[in-house]
């Protein structure tokens, strides 16, 4: 499930973010639990390098680090998240958090 929830995690950044724009990581998107590139208070890093982090890494860190550059928050990427799945036809799809980690 966390592999499938990060696809489209990256799929969200590449629709929403240019690959070399600079992100100043959100400080709520440190020491999130399980994969981790060990993100940093104040660190910046490109779209592309998140994404990489996301893909190859499975890091759990980057993709709330995109989640909160693009939306905000959680709540509202997933929503973002929600929606693209509808688009595709997965209707029995629901997206709690962007890394898949179980939710609460």
């Amino acid at each position: 499930m966390a592999s499938t929830t990060k696809i489209m995690t990256a799929l969200i950044a590449l629709e929403y973010l240019d690959l070399e724009k600079e992100i100043e990581v959100d400080d709520r998107a440190i020491g999130i639990d399980g994969s981790s590139i060990y993100l940093e208070k104040g660190e910046i890093m490109t779209a592309e390098s998140l994404i990489y982090s996301l893909m190859l890494r499975s890091a759990n860190d980057a993709a709330e680090a995109l989640a909160y550059r693009i939306s905000g928050s959680i709540e509202d990427f997933c929503r973002l998240m929600n929606e693209r799945a509808v688009s595709l036809g997965l209707s029995d799809t629901s997206f709690k958090n962007p890394h898949g980690l179980d939710a609460k």
